[in-house]
């Protein structure tokens, strides 16, 4: 059977890699609690509810966090892009002044 072409949408890519990173982060925050539930009062799905909840947050968190350092880098890029322009488009002036 031939394979169909499969196209993503740059929001539907970003959506799954959000989703994953939320779904990671609740993963382990449910085994984390699930863990200290268990140690702390024998009550492990408690623990793991609490934990997942808490793990979706902190993964949430930090891919705000990646966000803003990304948009960040981008914006320093595209000034250190300007200057560099405006340096060679100000040499190039002043050796055309020289003929």
């Amino acid at each position: 059977m031939p394979v169909k072409d499969v196209e993503f949408s740059a929001w539907q890519l970003v959506n799954a890699v959000v989703m994953h990173r939320l779904l990671r982060g609740a993963a382990g925050g449910a085994l984390l609690g699930a863990a200290i539930g268990e140690i702390a009062n024998d009550d492990a799905g408690k623990g793991a509810a609490i934990g997942a909840g808490a793990g979706a947050l902190f993964g949430g968190m930090r891919r705000q966090k990646q966000q803003q350092q990304q948009q960040q880098a981008e914006q320093q890029w595209a000034q250190e892009q300007s200057s560099q322009y405006a340096q060679k488009r100000n040499s190039y002036n002043r050796c055309m002044t020289l003929f």
